[in-house]
């Protein structure tokens, strides 16, 4: 891990200063980018407008996208094996 730095966000209408890896700086300006889009698109297309309830959704959201990535990375490290079974041998022949 590299240095760190200081930015500053705005997640759902509030300024906050972070401290993170400076290799981490564009994953955090677009993740807080992504979850300020989610958080306007329940206001304006279901008409939510408890920040708890908007923000619960987006931490919801977020969890079910990570699972269904890990699910796919999962599937695909498994396919790569299954490969790498079927291969070596023939490639040692």
């Amino acid at each position: 891990m590299g240095t760190t730095r200081t930015i500053h966000i705005q997640l759902a209408g509030t300024q906050y200063e972070m401290t993170i890896p400076k290799e981490d700086e564009l994953y955090v300006r677009e993740a807080a980018r992504i979850l300020n889009e989610r958080m306007q698109q329940l206001l304006e297309k279901e008409n939510v407008h408890s920040m708890h309830e908007r923000m619960t959704r987006v931490m919801l959201f977020c969890m079910v996208s990570n699972l269904k990535l890990n699910a796919i990375q999962h599937q695909a490290f498994a396919q790569l094996e299954l490969m790498d079974d079927l291969i070596t041998p023939a490639i040692r022949n």
